[in-house]
């Protein structure tokens, strides 16, 4: 080091002395004129210090050179004292006098006086001068030397036993670009060969370490080689000192460990930047790792420069604050990796010494706090990977009470929380990865989720139509809006208007805000009092909606008024759906393998359920089929629209309080309608298609069944569908709803049948088959009310029954003729 070779050639000169030395008489002096060795050197290296190219007293060494003007033996010829004194040590090229600028600077001494202590009587007249045991440089000192090496100070001080060389005087230091001062003086611990041929400070070898005692400042600059970034810039202030560890390349910072932690008791780093303000870390330790620097090939100098390697920082509590990025960081030990632009934050673990204490980080209001945080930037000092290990979580900005909100902010910002880790990466489009119970959440949709594991996407800079951040600014971006979200395992979902849960997945495309949702809201008052549909966004949503599947995929749009709306939702493998609206009317629940909402549950909307079968079911009604499309179901303008379709096979019930020749029943009686193509309903007219068949049974009085190709029920009064205590059946009721009062059953007008129309009954007494009746039509109309029907032939109609005798008897058969009806 360069330390090191101050030292030895300082100390050379007086250990041993060339056989052949040219050495000029101290007293009285005549300065030497045959070497013009001492003038250029002086005139080129001390041309500050006149006294120097005059000095009295001249010594060469090949390419050391001493100059004094006074000497004094002490001490038997033991010692030695001279004032005032400079030393120069040149390179061998240097020596022989090569070319100017060629070469590097040599080390040179300047002090007001030296004195030095021998083992053995000094003969300057012979160049004897024994072994030095020990010395110092009084006054004001000051040395310099290669690489812009500058110690200055007062009174340093060297000893044989120790192996060491100290100062108890403030000094001040700079080494290549850097600069300091240290209060306390300084220490250098040196270290010997493996086998000196001598003892004491002639079997030095090198030094060990370097400590600059009390408060030291230092101005530390770091650029790399053939770089076109802006060099690194760093001041820092150490309460307890400063130490350089020569083997290992290692420079220490140190704060106070045993005190209260005060910014003036600590290690404070500060970073300027280009705005005027400064970064600030705070830390009971700072650790810079160096490492020399790869020289080019014919590069000519005597030692290498240094590079810094890492910067570490640690203690109970280390603080980073930025007020240009907005940044406030708090953790027990900071690590930043140069070459690689990664940045390790750490907290305190669980231990018996105190809680844990995890890592905290907050910019521009929102908070991450995780057990450790590990960064990497790039070339702009942009985070483009930053991971979290262990439990942790990311809240948005605090709001005071009464504070405004920002909404072009606050609705990007996402509250997330996991128990493994966290990942987001930066690039043309952000993902933000979470493991282990993960959640995230939009605070102002009051939209959540929860799953085993969460992928969230956001939007790039470019997608979304904004600049980038400039070059260099080193700004963290914000997290922009999401694009999409992929949850995996146990995904719960919470919305105002749907929440529900997913075995196996989630999906979420994110839909940008309408531009003209402003002027929708704005007249939205207008449409509602006009009696249209409210808009996708609009307030007043018609309840909501609980949901349990294995898988779902959904588009979903939100707006900065906090407004969600669900869209293209597909919900898919053991469905099961439960909707709860404003009125009991629009609760619905479904089952089916998989649904279809092209709107969501709210608004204008079609609904689409798919199973084996597939069941709907509201209040307490249910329809079942295949393929269920639910139009307007639980929509506002329910009351002047209600429409249901079933394609494939089904089945519903009717429960019906007449007869079949209209008069009344003892207890209501079920009307079970079944179908092989499709269902549909509207208002007061029931439509069947495809193999139907129609059966009334009450178990005691009559047994009717009917089939047909195509059926018709027309009612009294609008209806809807529920579903009774017990079975799979469904039956229809009057869709007028009171409230207060128990739902009343619609009544029958008139049923419609056509497609070679049968007609089987069985009438009973007390369950015993009492007649028979059987009926074929083209067509078949019967008026439930009065008993009444007319059917179209051709066809015919057969009755057993009893005759006035008791005997059972086949009455005559009614032909019906084609295009004839037949009327009873």
């Amino acid at each position: 080091s360069a330390l090191y070779l101050l030292y030895s050639q300082i100390t050379r000169p007086m250990l041993t002395v060339n056989r052949s030395p040219q050495i000029a008489r101290a007293q009285p002096a005549v300065p030497e004129k045959s070497s013009p060795i001492f003038a250029t050197s002086a005139n080129r290296w001390l041309p500050q210090h006149q006294w120097v190219s005059k000095a009295n007293s001249r010594f060469r060494d090949g390419s050391r050179l001493l100059f004094f003007d006074e000497h004094e033996l002490l001490n038997e010829n033991r010692a030695i004292r001279v004032s005032p004194v400079a030393m120069v040590w040149q390179g061998e090229g240097e020596s022989q006098g090569e070319g100017e600028g060629e070469g590097e600077s040599p080390i040179t001494a300047v002090a007001e006086s030296a004195s030095f202590t021998c083992s053995a009587p000094l003969s300057l007249g012979a160049g004897q001068f024994g072994r030095i045991t020990s010395g110092l440089l009084g006054g004001e000192v000051r040395i310099e030397g290669p690489q812009g090496l500058r110690i200055e100070g007062r009174t340093f001080y060297f000893e044989e036993e120790s192996l060491r060389i100290w100062s108890s005087e403030p000094v001040r230091f700079g080494w290549e670009q850097h600069t300091g001062t240290a209060e306390g003086g300084v220490e250098i611990e040196l270290s010997g060969a493996a086998n000196p041929q001598e003892g004491g400070l002639m079997s030095v070898s090198d030094i060990r370490r370097i400590r600059l005692l009390g408060r030291v400042n230092c101005s530390l600059q770091f650029t790399e080689k053939d770089s076109s970034d802006r060099p690194v810039q760093l001041h820092v202030s150490a309460a307890n000192g400063f130490e350089y560890y020569v083997p290992t390349l290692e420079c220490t910072f140190t704060g106070f460990v045993d005190r209260e932690l005060r910014p003036d008791n600590q290690v404070l780093v500060e970073q300027p930047q280009e705005d005027g303000s400064r970064d600030r870390l705070f830390c009971s330790r700072l650790l810079l790792q160096l490492r020399r620097r790869e020289r080019d090939p014919g590069e000519r100098g005597g030692s290498q420069q240094l590079a810094a390697v890492s910067i570490a920082a640690d203690g109970r509590r280390v603080l980073f604050r930025s007020e240009y990025r907005q940044i406030t960081a708090a953790m027990s030990r900071l690590v930043y990796q140069i070459e690689e632009r990664r940045l390790d934050l750490t907290g305190r673990p669980l231990s018996p010494a105190g809680p844990a204490a995890p890592v905290t980080v907050e910019h521009a209001g929102r908070r991450l706090t995780a057990p450790a945080v590990a960064a990497v930037l790039d070339g702009r000092n942009q985070v483009r990977l930053l991971q979290c290990s262990g439990p942790g979580r990311i809240d948005p900005p605090e709001l005071a009470a009464g504070q405004a909100v920002d909404e072009k902010v606050d609705r990007e910002s996402v509250s997330a929380k996991w128990s493994t880790s966290l990942q987001l990466t930066r690039a043309e489009q952000d993902v933000l990865v979470l493991t282990g119970q993960a959640e995230v959440g939009w605070r102002p949709q009051r939209l959540s989720l929860a799953a085993a594991e969460i992928a969230l996407t956001m939007y790039g800079a470019t997608d979304r139509g904004t600049e980038e951040v400039a070059a260099g600014d080193g700004k963290l971006p914000l997290l922009r809006g999401p694009r999409q979200l992929r949850a995996t395992g146990d995904v719960r979902l919470d919305s105002p208007q749907l929440t529900g849960g997913a075995k196996e997945s989630l999906l979420v495309e994110f839909e940008p805000e309408d531009v003209s949702s402003g002027v929708q809201s704005a007249t939205s008052g207008e449409a509602a009092s006009a009696g249209l549909p409210t808009t996708p966004l609009a307030s007043g949503g018609s309840g909501t909606t609980q949901f349990f599947c294995d898988a779902v995929e959904t588009k979903l749009r939100m707006s900065s008024a906090g407004r969600v709306r669900f869209e293209d939702l597909w919900l898919r493998g053991a469905v099961a759906v439960t909707h709860r609206g404003e009125r009991k009317s629009e609760n619905f629940t479904a089952e089916g393998k998989s649904l279809h909402a092209a709107a969501g549950f709210d608004g204008s909307r079609r609904i689409m359920l798919f199973g084996e079968p597939a069941s709907v079911t509201r209040v307490s009604d249910r329809i079942d089929g295949p393929r269920i499309d639910l139009n307007e179901l639980i929509s506002p303008m329910q009351a002047a629209r209600r429409e249901a379709e079933v394609r494939g096979s089904g089945r519903i019930r009717f429960v019906v309080e007449r007869g079949l020749d209209g008069t009344l029943l003892e207890r209501p009686t079920p009307l079970d309608i079944y179908w092989n193509e499709k269902m549909s309903f509207a208002e007061r007219t029931a439509r069947f298609t495809g193999n139907v068949r129609a059966v009334l049974d009450n178990e005691t009085d009559f047994d009717v069944e009917l089939t047909c190709a195509g059926m018709l029920v027309h009612f009294g009064e609008a209806v809807r569908v529920e579903q009774p205590v017990a079975g799979r059946e469904i039956e229809v009721v009057s869709a007028v709803v009171d409230e207060s009062s128990e739902q009343r059953r619609p009544s029958i007008e008139r049923i419609e049948c056509e497609g070679r129309v049968q007609v089987q009954a069985k009438m009973m007494t007390a369950g015993v088959v009492t007649a028979r009746h059987f009926a074929e039509f083209a067509d078949f109309e019967f008026e439930y009310g009065t008993g009444q029907f007319r059917g179209t032939g051709p066809g015919y109609i057969e009755t057993v029954q009893p005759d006035s005798s008791g005997r059972l008897a086949v009455s005559r058969a009614a032909v019906a003729r084609a295009n004839t009806p037949v009327s009873e």
